[in-house]
């Protein structure tokens, strides 16, 4: 009878080591995915708890028919003619490009609606309308990064995707190790409208903060940069100042300097960005409903407009292939580093 009760004890005690044990491996922290940034490893299991605001696109967006955005991915079935057959997505300008050279401009539409004219555009050609199906097969989102990330790109972004896992996309945040003051510091989220939400890295990666109205959409751009956004746009700077915006370290408004040119202001705001394309540089002038817009493709002295306060340099951005970074972005550069040198001797 003791044996019994002995063997029954160590059951039970077995059992409850198991069970321990499974617990404990369950509670078992995951290791980060994006060992790239310090913070974002010591955030990683915050930002999950924090509000839907923390998502960079809308969860809730469980509209049946939603209005298309780029990025949107179609699926055309057609088994007389197999050229049709495939998936096709909205490009970054609303276009959805399909075979046989049709374009449809998908801009303010709903999924049902783009697909009624994709049908459209195809039954023509076709004797029964069962001949051609048409679905939407992904709701995704095509967005563009840039600034100060190793890898600029355009990227298809999925629903609900983190924040987190698009910089890890994009190779990760540059890091300054001599000079920290360069290290990206702010989000600005050029929406399509033209409107424009700052967000500070230091806040997300500690605690997921965003703005209210903060949601990544098709068509957005994702600037990071060293300074807060101005939040101004073309046409409001003030006319004391000049305005340096796009594929530039520090963008913002600078204080006018008389007789000073391009160089200047360029090196005042950090100088460019890896992803800059500086064969068609901008100034951007006159009032918001008059301007006038100045195109430089050249850096050479002699061949740079006198700038005027209120003034506008706009510094594109551009993915070159390698060929195209040795030739012509690869010169660019070399000959802005090199009046940067000169004024840092001169001033």
């Amino acid at each position: 009878m003791n044996y019994l009760c002995k063997t029954h004890k160590l059951k039970q005690l077995a059992l409850t080591l198991i069970t321990l044990l499974f617990v404990a491996c369950a509670s078992k922290k995951e290791r980060s995915e994006f060992p790239y940034e310090q913070q974002a490893t010591h955030a990683g299991a915050q930002t999950e708890n924090n509000t839907k605001n923390s998502t960079t696109t809308k969860l809730n967006k469980n509209d049946a028919d939603p209005i298309v955005e780029p990025g949107f991915l179609y699926e055309i079935s057609n088994l007389e003619d197999r050229t049709l057959s495939g998936r096709f997505r909205v490009d970054f300008d609303g276009q959805l490009k399909l075979p046989y050279n049709v374009k449809i401009n998908t801009e303010h539409l709903k999924v049902s609606e783009v697909k009624m004219k994709i049908i459209q555009s195809f039954q023509k050609f076709f004797q029964t309308k069962s001949a051609l199906t048409v679905s939407l097969a992904k709701r995704e989102y095509l967005i563009e990064v840039r600034g100060l990330v190793e890898k600029p790109s355009r990227l298809v972004m999925t629903m609900g995707e983190s924040l987190e896992s698009v910089i890890s996309r994009s190779g990760g945040l540059k890091a300054d190790r001599e000079r920290k003051e360069y290290e990206p510091r702010y989000l600005r989220l050029e929406k399509k409208d033209k409107t424009e939400v700052s967000v500070p890295l230091s806040d997300y990666f500690k605690n997921g903060s965003v703005p209210e109205n903060f949601s990544i959409d098709g068509g957005d751009k994702l600037v990071f940069q060293v300074d807060a956004p101005t939040g101004k746009v073309a046409g409001g700077t003030n006319m004391n100042t000049i305005q340096v915006m796009g594929e530039i370290v520090r963008p913002g408004d600078l204080g006018y300097r008389a007789g000073a040119d391009i160089y200047y202001y360029l090196q005042l705001a950090g100088g460019p960005t890896p992803g800059a394309n500086l064969t068609d540089i901008r100034i951007v002038r006159g009032p918001t409903n008059n301007r006038v817009i100045t195109q430089i493709d050249s850096l050479e002295e002699g061949k740079q407009p006198l700038l005027l306060p209120g003034d506008l340099i706009l510094v594109p951005f551009e993915k070159p292939t390698k060929f195209e970074r040795g030739v012509m972005v690869g010169s660019g550069f070399a000959t802005i580093l090199s009046a940067i040198l000169l004024l840092f001797i001169v001033f």
